[in-house]
């Protein structure tokens, strides 16, 4: 039989948790610095090298945070709450997403991007790119935003689901999520051992990352029962998550074990079963570890206030915007400085290629993403 929420739980899926922008900042900072260190060809110079190249896991980060906070409204309902409409949902999505996308893909048209096909164009508009091998220069990242697209179509149906087995048994949702987890990491090993009818790029596809998803989703499942102070595993855990550094430096720690040769090739190059398996699962350790620590942080705690701060919750609202522009900001800057392709500049490129895309990001914050947010309902005023 299902149980009348306490108080404690309707509060916590409505409570707000400022230190989640600062965590959608620092992953888009991650992800900037990645694709420097790829372009300066600084992924050959050792510890710093392996570390630029590990920064991918800024995309972990991303889809785990959406696994999180898009579930929370799913799971509230599960427990009393208002059931979350699928087309507010959806075009709330939309509006997020679409428009200053379309834009950016219109300015790497015209500039990094001249020579596209229109079929290749028409994939990219429909952000069908990553299944037809039409990532555009300047515009390659948007593979994760297909992966994080289908993750939003898939999600009204999965999450209810998720909910409401959380409802009788938290073991059974966790063990449902751990499974779907289980199944990434296979079409993963498939993908790498070249037994499946794809390109290695397969790999990438929603199948291959659903365990990063699912990161989110225990995170949003676990939330109100760790809110609520009477309940046993609150008591259990309640200190640890007191302490989020703690998480923090644990995460750190699997991180520098995914820096490791364990976890695959720096570049491009197409991983083995075993390493690609291997990094898929670090990351979604890593991810699970830095958004639970953002998530249940009390709002005391230095970490909390770092994150929530004023310089956090800036990054975090341009981090979409950061997202979106940081390659052709890159790229361009590279040419107008002269820098040959993997010949080095570093610094040089890493400094002004995050800020240039900062104040990017600012303008499209404010002339494109806002305004139609507002117009969408999905913004407060």
């Amino acid at each position: 039989m299902k149980e009348t929420a306490s108080p404690e739980r309707v509060r916590s899926s409505r409570l707000s948790i400022p230190a989640l922008d600062g965590l959608r900042g620092i992953a888009a900072t991650l992800v900037v610095l990645t694709h420097v260190g790829f372009v300066t060809g600084s992924y050959s110079l050792g510890g710093l090298g392996a570390t630029l190249a590990r920064f991918d896991i800024g995309v972990a980060l991303f889809f785990a945070l959406s696994g999180f906070l898009l579930t929370r409204p799913w799971v509230a309902a599960a427990d009393g709450e208002h059931t979350p409409r699928v087309r507010t949902y959806a075009l709330r999505r939309a509006a997020r997403i679409l428009p200053a996308y379309w834009v950016a893909l219109l300015v790497v048209v015209l500039t990094t991007a001249r020579g596209a096909t229109p079929t290749a164009v028409a994939s990219n508009v429909t952000l069908t790119q990553v299944y037809t091998n039409d990532l555009l220069d300047g515009f390659t990242q948007t593979w994760s935003l297909c992966t994080e697209v289908a993750f939003y179509v898939l999600l009204p149906f999965i999450a209810p689901f998720v909910a409401r087995a959380a409802t009788h048994s938290m073991r059974r949702a966790l063990a449902l999520l751990g499974a779907v987890s289980v199944l990434a990491l296979v079409w993963i090993a498939l993908v790498a051992g070249q037994i499946l009818p794809f390109d290695h790029v397969a790999a990438v596809w929603l199948p291959g990352h659903l365990d990063w998803f699912a990161v989110g989703l225990a995170i949003a499942v676990l939330e109100p029962t760790l809110r609520d102070s009477s309940s046993r595993l609150a008591s259990r855990w309640g200190g640890v998550l007191s302490s989020p550094w703690a998480l923090v430096a644990l995460a750190l720690a699997v991180f520098a074990l995914a820096c490791t040769p364990i976890a695959g090739p720096l570049t491009l190059t197409p991983p083995q079963p075993l390493p690609a398996v291997t990094k898929e699962v670090l990351y979604a350790i890593v991810a699970f570890l830095v958004v639970l620590a953002g998530a249940m942080a009390p709002s005391t705690t230095s970490f909390a206030r770092a994150l929530g701060g004023r310089v956090g919750r800036a990054l975090g609202r341009v981090s979409y915007g950061m997202f979106l522009w940081h390659l052709l900001v890159i790229e361009l800057l590279r040419r107008v400085l002269g820098l040959e392709l993997f010949s080095g500049g570093l610094l040089l490129l890493a400094v002004l290629g995050l800020g240039v895309t900062f104040v990017v990001a600012e303008v499209s914050w404010r002339v494109i993403e806002l305004p139609v947010l507002r117009r969408a309902g999905a913004h407060p005023r």
